[in-house]
């Protein structure tokens, strides 16, 4: 226990919030960024949210508008993890955002931020959260006392668009979600391609959720919004020029803040994750048997990813991590279920030792 507690005197965050900066103003936050850090200094997290920087033994003070340090940092990294600090309290999707982020990381940052990962887990585990980003369309539409009817389009066919047709799908509304290409739909909802966008007919409700590169619209690339526009991007998606009301990511996250709705929710919340997160530091060995199975499949994925791009230099690297990255959470999603729920810790660890000695034994492995 005194070891790792020690080497978390190391270990710092710091955090910037961006939810619905403009292109511009995000560009020049990520230069500011690099100019205060070398990018590879750290691991970022980057979310809807904010920018967050990961790093250990770092020589600079309070370089940004939130800091977080040793035990502070653990603590701050397992509420992020868990959905404490989401818009969307407990939302599905974070914790494999984070684990994803360091699943590339130094080894002593991955065993550092191990006990945050596994306290944020169980904490999942035990109040079984069911809501995922898609139900920011519920905060949205209180946020604006509207009502739950209509038609709704939603712009952007990546993860969060999917998830805001389907909650919107749920909720009653006429669906129609608009890509690039015809994302996974269950039938009820609609596709439409992004070339017909201005032409669609006239909708009560326009969600926009799209990536980074995406220009920003106005009221002349869409089609009439009758009642409520909602930009759920950062950064911002969409321009000022509409007649309907427009709530933003930042607008949520302040009305959120300013009415403490589920403050006391995420109060107790965040005091039994610093229980559980206790007990894993108490415990003196942060790397569970899974936690070390998935690392050492992570390695082979890296190195068998640097191969590929070296025989095919011709290939997106950043298209081919995410095909692979996928592919290996996908093979790897109900074992692990199963080994959690077994509790057989035998059998995990002897997993584990499989693939370190597949790892050691193979050629040229790292």
């Amino acid at each position: 226990m005194s070891g790792i507690r020690a080497s978390l005197e190391n270990l710092r965050i710091y955090a910037w919030e961006t939810a619905s900066l403009s292109p511009i103003g995000l560009l020049a936050l990520e230069a500011e960024i690099g100019s205060l850090l070398d990018w590879s200094e750290g691991v970022p997290i980057v979310t809807c949210q904010r920018y967050e920087i990961v790093v250990l033994a770092s020589s600079h003070s309070n370089i940004a508008p939130q800091c977080y340090q040793g035990e502070a940092a653990l603590i701050h990294l397992s509420k992020l993890a868990s959905g404490l600090e989401s818009l969307v309290l407990g939302e599905v999707e974070v914790l494999g955002q984070v684990r994803s982020a360091f699943s590339a990381a130094p080894a002593e940052m991955r065993r550092l931020v191990a006990p945050a990962i596994a306290a944020a887990r169980a904490l999942r585990a035990e109040q079984d959260f069911t809501q995922h980003a898609g139900h920011a369309l519920d905060l949205a539409l209180q946020h604006v006392s509207a009502e739950l009817q209509g038609t709704l389009t939603v712009v952007g066919g990546g993860p969060m668009g999917r998830r805001a047709a389907e909650r919107a799908r749920a909720l009653g509304f006429d669906t129609t979600l608009v890509a690039r290409r015809p994302p996974p739909l269950t039938p009820e909802i609609h596709y439409r391609p992004f070339s017909a966008l201005a032409d669609l007919p006239a909708t009560d409700v326009l969600i926009s959720c799209l990536g980074r590169s995406a220009p920003q619209m106005g009221a002349s690339d869409l089609p009439p919004i009758r009642r409520l526009a909602i930009d759920l991007g950062t950064p911002r998606n969409l321009k000022d020029d509409y007649s309907v009301p427009l709530v933003t990511l930042a607008a949520l996250l302040a009305s959120q803040r300013d009415d403490g709705a589920d403050s006391a929710t995420r109060q107790k919340l965040g005091a039994r994750l610093e229980e559980l997160l206790t007990s894993r530091l108490a415990l003196g060995v942060p790397d569970s048997p899974l936690g070390s199975l998935r690392e050492e499949v992570e390695r082979i994925r890296q190195r068998e990813l640097s191969r590929s791009l070296r025989l095919h230099p011709d290939l997106p690297p950043q298209k081919l991590d995410t095909i692979t990255r996928t592919l290996v959470n996908q093979i790897f999603h109900r074992p692990s279920r199963r080994l959690r729920q077994s509790g057989d810790l035998e059998l995990a660890t002897a997993l584990a030792d499989l693939f370190r000695e597949a790892r050691q034994e193979a050629p040229g492995g790292n």
